[in-house]
């Protein structure tokens, strides 16, 4: 690629220069003595990455993310299960079982724990920040031979008092966490179109609830060191009036998996990662590297990135000679100058609509421009994304930063030089 591109610079000095067509970049270099004092120009691709903003975040929390609605990625927190004792609740029954007197108030819980949110890194952004978009998966399992039903099946968060109870008000219900206006924040799951929510004889069903502000209360409460618990309630009717079986060791279990969308505040120091890739260089040996060098009239570093993230960004470029596995620790390394980028422009849920684009030219000298002559250099990119205005921000997996470097230099060429 870099032979052609010389190649073709050599082409367009004019008809008075013979030879254009030489079969190596140094047989190119033997010519640039030749013909009037000029100059030509050469483009080196120096780097053109996509970086994946999922996979980013991926290696900086620490845990695996998932996509949920609208293409958002989260997280998913650890399974907890509540258990429903049904044999133990209406006994042991076989015949024809009747929904109106084989019925009974459901009201069981199960403790969270903040360890058990596996936020990694996360942690601290979610608990400065309100989670808007989370849903509660459920899993359900009747193990019973009948079908049941539950009215009324809500789901709350409840705090828990030292003893591992449940904290209830004047009157025995649950003392659930309730909104700015003083509602309880319950979640209801029923069947579409009903008001039921219906678990077959022996099977199960698996749901996926919009929990915004319930999980987001759960997250802030067990950040703060608070001891937590999600409440499930409702009317249980056992059986349909069919021939079915209750042994004392029936139970309904609701698997409850809070997933928690990453629409967060990122830290004000950012989140950085960074990549190297060695590159072939224009294969030249010391002395001719030493002459181009010399002959440099002015180089430069073009950078166009393309920012497809609700978070602004800094890029910072490095460049070494030879193959090297991390450009930026080396002690020869040659250090552009930083360049910022703002973030894409949102909707009102945080979501880029459109990637926002900067083009920048950093001077280069002729030592900067040294570590491209030789037969490789390897680039390195270093991505920080840093807090928009608000510092808020919904990550999706098809949001990334595209990063195009090259360098242009003008050499000085003819006139017997």
């Amino acid at each position: 690629m870099h032979k052609a591109v010389l190649t073709t610079c050599l082409l367009s000095l004019g008809a008075g220069l013979t030879g254009c067509e030489p079969a190596s970049v140094t047989a190119a270099r033997d010519q640039l003595s030749k013909g009037p004092r000029r100059t030509f120009s050469a483009e080196i691709p120096v780097a053109v990455d996509t970086f994946v903003i999922g996979d980013l975040l991926t290696d900086w929390l620490g845990i695996p993310l998932i996509t949920i609605l609208d293409n958002l990625l989260a997280v998913e927190a650890n399974t907890q299960t509540i258990i429903v004792s049904v044999g133990d609740t209406v006994g042991a029954v076989t015949g024809v079982l009747d929904p109106s007197i084989l019925n009974f108030t459901l009201e069981e819980s199960v403790e969270f724990s903040a360890a058990g949110l596996n936020l990694g890194e996360f942690e601290d952004a979610a608990a400065d920040a309100s989670v808007n978009s989370a849903l509660l998966a459920l899993d359900v399992t009747n193990t019973a031979d009948a079908p049941l039903a539950v009215y009324n099946f809500q789901l709350g968060v409840v705090m828990v008092d030292p003893v591992g109870d449940t904290i209830r008000r004047v009157g025995g219900v649950p003392d659930y966490e309730t909104d700015g206006t003083g509602t309880p924040i319950l979640v209801t799951a029923v069947d579409p179109g009903d008001t039921v929510f219906s678990i077959p004889h022996s099977g199960s069903r698996v749901d996926t609830l919009l929990a915004a502000e319930l999980v987001d209360r759960l997250v802030d409460s067990l950040l703060a060191g608070s001891r937590v618990a999600l409440v499930g309630s409702g009317l249980a009717l056992v059986g349909d009036n069919t021939v079915g079986t209750i042994t004392g060791a029936d139970e309904l279990t609701i698997a409850a998996r809070p997933i928690i969308g990453l629409d967060f505040t990122i830290p004000q120091s950012g989140v950085t990662v960074d990549s190297s890739t060695a590159r072939p260089g224009l294969d030249l040996d010391d002395p001719n590297a030493a002459d181009i060098e010399s002959r440099v009239d002015s180089a430069a570093a073009l950078l166009d990135i393309t920012n497809g993230t609700p978070f602004g960004l800094a890029v910072d470029i490095d460049v070494v000679a030879d193959s090297v596995v991390d450009a930026f620790s080396e002690p020869n390394r040659i250090s552009l100058e930083s360049v910022n980028v703002a973030p894409a422009t949102v909707d009102a849920n945080g979501r880029v609509t459109v990637p926002s684009q900067s083009e920048a030219t950093i001077r280069l000298f002729g030592v900067d421009v040294r570590p491209f002559l030789g037969e490789w250099f390897t680039a390195g990119v270093r991505i920080t994304l840093l807090p928009p205005a608000g510092g808020r921000g919904a990550i999706r997996a098809t949001d990334q930063v595209i990063v195009d470097v090259s360098t242009l230099m003008h050499l000085r060429v003819g006139g017997g030089q």
